[in-house]
């Protein structure tokens, strides 16, 4: 296993971390007075009260058009654009023009010698930024800087709650009561008289108002349109250093299937399963890819408590991938005998092109497509069709709102939780327009907050950079503008990638949507790590915060394991890992503080 940096070295020396974690330097920007105490050692300034540190995760570039500066940090294509238009829009105030500039890109653009500054986050959020206002301003895109800032705050029991509840909300407030996040596509600007003003720069469209069944000449288009914007993405493959993580599944097939030299490109896959191992195993063969299986552990991380350590910047932690990935690619890198240091993954395309059964269904019934819904009838049964009948009905008498107020509360999901889950009001829009807001807006939710912020460790912790070409601002931008009738075509999912998979195996293209995130977790919790568990929620901090019935979660924690293991995943799994994870994250969160105030 390589030798990583130790992540004490990013605080001062007078800060003790127990225990230290190993995550490596990302190319992280530092602003404000703030920043000042806490600085790490290889940070180089900039401009007064503006720091850099750079590293091969995510490339940077500095600006420089007569009195104005810039620094930017981000993708090659990013960084490579013209700037000049764009900086001298931004003079002017003009944040809307950062939306000219393709790719993932974060930075800060100021005066010189002025302490007035921008600054922004990327479209998706890959890039995270923070911000405090007290007692100095210190805004960053290290999160272990504002947390080591942020020790003696309070922890915003509200946030830890909405986790535990499937993170709905989307406001800013983060997991330390004094600390805020900027949402992705947004932009801050430091007032003269230092008070800070919020805007967006860019913002996901919600444009899908079609009524006619797609053509097949809409659904050729469709198709060749998302070719283009993957293809760039997918290029990236040919380089040297440059991995595709390949589950055999539509998403890293197609990302296989768009690269230049299929034959020649380099796939791994994480063998958690023995059916994606076979699957991803085939299809790696019939396009001539090389292919590295790797066998890991895939019991889950509690018996890897270092992997949730951190400290109140980064939040609990969303998914095992984040102990997945670092001990596979830690384990690739000690038999390779070349570079690893791009990792292409098919994050973000559910996001953009699967739609949920229960929506497609309401959206055949609104506009009466009968075949559609007799072929739904067959698949699914009578039930789920005339759950759909009856929404549209009531749409269409308008009694929607009515409904809607005179509904009972929903129960608390999970049932152990305390406080009541965000829930978003109910809207009258026609269901392709309400469904294409509902994904625009996901993007600003702490759901997707903590999935890219996952994303940002596995790159901090296997020092690489992690690129997700599905998480494209035209690809996001076109799969909005597709109606439901749109992303599925003869009973399949994601109609639009299957027409591109023409290099693909007929058995891919065809293969019905596997896995869940409940079937991910299912493969983490997969040993019944009930002694650790129990052990974990034994002096139990949110029970202690009254976040959680504790003796509710212990029952529902004894039903899971006692459950059989043959079957379809569990759906409660999800939860009770949000809960451990949240459970763990607090406890070292306390170590921390204490430590700390020694």
């Amino acid at each position: 296993m390589p030798r990583m940096k130790m992540s004490s070295l990013r605080l001062p020396l007078n800060i003790i971390t127990t225990p230290p974690t190993t995550e490596p330097a990302l190319t992280d920007l530092y602003l404000g007075p703030g920043c000042r105490a806490v600085l790490p050692g290889d940070a180089a300034q900039l401009d007064a009260q503006i720091w850099m540190r750079p590293s091969p995760i995510w490339e940077h570039r500095l600006i420089h058009v007569r009195d104005w500066r810039a620094v930017i940090v981000g993708e090659r294509c990013a960084l490579e654009a013209c700037w000049d238009d764009v900086m001298a829009a931004l003079g002017r105030g003009h944040t809307n023009a950062l939306a000219n500039i393709p790719g993932v890109h974060s930075g800060i653009f100021w005066h010189e010698g002025a302490h007035a500054s921008i600054w922004w986050r990327d479209r998706f959020g890959r890039i995270p930024w923070q911000h405090r206002t007290r007692p100095a301003l210190a805004a960053s895109t290290d999160p272990e800087v504002i947390g080591a800032l942020s020790r003696r705050d309070e922890l915003n029991p509200l946030r830890v709650s909405d986790f535990l509840a499937g993170g709905h909300a989307n406001d800013r407030a983060d997991f330390a009561l004094n600390v805020e996040r900027l949402r992705p596509g947004e932009v801050a600007r430091i007032r003269s008289h230092g008070a800070i003003a919020l805007g967006s720069w860019w913002r996901a469209r919600a444009d899908a108002l079609a009524s006619a069944p797609p053509s097949p000449q809409r659904r050729a288009e469709v198709a060749s349109m998302l070719h283009r914007h993957l293809e760039r993405g997918a290029r990236v493959l040919s380089e040297p250093g440059s991995w595709l993580a390949l589950s055999g599944g539509l998403d890293s097939a197609t990302l296989l299937g768009l690269s230049p030299h299929p034959s020649r490109t380099r796939t791994l896959t994480l063998d958690l399963d023995p059916g994606e191992r076979q699957r991803a195993g085939a299809l790696a063969r019939s396009l001539g890819a090389r292919w590295e299986p790797i066998s890991i552990e895939a019991r889950w991380p509690l018996r890897h408590p270092s992997h949730h350590l951190s400290a109140a910047g980064w939040g609990p932690h969303a998914h095992p991938d984040l102990g997945w990935f670092f001990e596979a690619l830690c384990e690739l890198r000690a038999r390779l005998d070349e570079p690893l240091s791009t990792l292409v993954t098919g994050h973000g395309a559910d996001d953009a092109l699967w739609i949920p059964p229960r929506v497609w269904l309401s959206d055949r019934v609104e506009h009466r497509a009968t075949v559609d819904l007799l072929d739904a009838a067959r698949h699914l049964g009578a039930a789920p069709l005339a759950g759909a009948a009856l929404g549209a009905l009531t749409d269409r008498l308008g009694l929607r709102a009515y409904r809607e107020h005179y509904r009972p509360i929903a129960p608390v999901s999970p049932s152990w939780l305390r406080a009541l889950p965000y829930a978003s009001p109910a809207t009258l829009e026609p269901v392709a327009l309400r469904f294409s807001r509902f994904r625009a807006a996901r993007l600003h939710t702490w759901n997707w907050e903590m999935i890219m912020r996952s994303l940002a460790r596995i790159a901090r912790q296997a020092n690489l950079r992690l690129l997700t070409p599905f998480l494209d601002a035209r690809v996001w931008d076109l799969s909005l503008e597709l109606t439901p009738a749109e992303l599925v075509e003869g009973g399949r999912q994601k109609a639009p990638l299957r027409r591109l998979g023409q290099r693909l195996p007929t058995q891919v293209r065809r293969r019905p949507k596997r896995g869940s995130f409940d079937v991910l977790v299912e493969r983490g919790l997969a040993d019944k790590e009930l002694n650790r568990a129990l052990r974990l929620m034994v002096d139990s901090q949110l029970a202690r915060h009254r976040m959680i019935d504790e003796a509710n979660f212990h029952n529902a924690l004894a039903d899971y394991l006692a459950r059989p293991v043959p079957g379809p995943p569990w759906r409660g799994s999800w939860e009770i890992w949000r809960t451990l994870a949240a459970e763990l994250w607090l406890q070292n969160h306390r170590r921390w503080v204490a430590a700390n105030s020694t």
